[in-house]
């Protein structure tokens, strides 16, 4: 989805519903498709996405990914936005 979807703010609400998901693996796609939304579309609705990917940086199991999506959001869609850790 998140590479083909037209609706970007579509497929950040699905990847939003993931990022709680009781799998790692799961959580961390998610925010690895948060990331892709940012690149391809250069758009995310960070008020929603940004608190999302902060939480999951507080799992060693998803922290990479979620840092890694809060570099491409930054990059890509963040419009000045300061990272917070």
């Amino acid at each position: 989805m998140a590479l083909n979807e037209y609706d970007w703010h579509w497929v950040q609400e699905k990847c939003l519903a993931f990022t709680s998901h009781a799998d790692a693996s799961v959580r961390s796609v998610a925010a690895t498709c948060i990331g892709h939304i940012a690149r391809i579309h250069g758009q995310l609705d960070l008020e929603r996405v940004m608190p999302c990917l902060e939480s999951l940086l507080e799992d060693p199991a998803t922290a990479g990914y979620a840092e890694t999506a809060i570099d491409d959001v930054q990059m890509f869609a963040g419009k000045g936005s300061a990272r917070l850790r």
